[in-house]
């Protein structure tokens, strides 16, 4: 009975999951950290091995003098802001819950890639770009409408000669 507890006890504690988050190069980037049985432990975000100089953010204080992390605690799930992100951000994390014994990790690796996917001049050229491969569809539909309707009208007139039929009626 006591092994079986001691199992069910220390596999709770080894728990850990592996979750891989993108973010877009100069803007913020959220990760979302789940833990079971964590309402009320300390929640805290590390990069490396998670000793007390790798600790970047912690519920405990939520206090980054740089404020370039922020966390937001909402019991059994917490989530960490980096603020904005750079090329340097990339890398294995470790989202951290405090526990009786040994606390309990989740991984997350983050790749942080170029792109403007939020810039407004960006977005102006891609619709742009949208509207004229739309006209150039359509245009290429109605070529091909037309194609078809003369080779129709076409092969039905060389059908009705062939048959010895007229088309003319008196």
């Amino acid at each position: 009975m006591t092994s079986l507890i001691l199992v069910f006890f220390l596999g709770g504690l080894w728990e850990t999951e592996s979750t891989s988050v993108t973010g877009v190069l100069g803007r913020d980037v959220k990760i979302k950290c789940s833990h079971s049985n964590a309402f009320s432990n300390v929640k805290y975000f590390c990069k490396g091995t998670c000793e007390n100089e790798d600790v970047l953010i912690s519920s405990r204080t939520n206090n980054d003098l740089n404020q370039k992390y922020s966390i937001e605690d909402e019991g059994n799930t917490f989530y960490v802001t980096i603020s904005p992100v750079t090329e340097d951000d990339s890398g294995m994390y470790w989202c951290g819950i405090e526990r009786i014994g040994l606390d309990t990790y989740n991984q997350v690796f983050l790749t942080v890639i170029k792109g403007n996917t939020n810039d407004p001049q960006s977005n102006a050229v891609s619709s742009k770009k949208l509207l004229c491969i739309g006209a150039g569809l359509g245009v290429v539909v109605l070529a091909l409408a037309i194609a078809l309707l003369t080779f129709f009208r076409h092969r039905n007139r060389d059908i009705n000669a062939h048959s010895g039929q007229s088309s003319w009626r008196y």
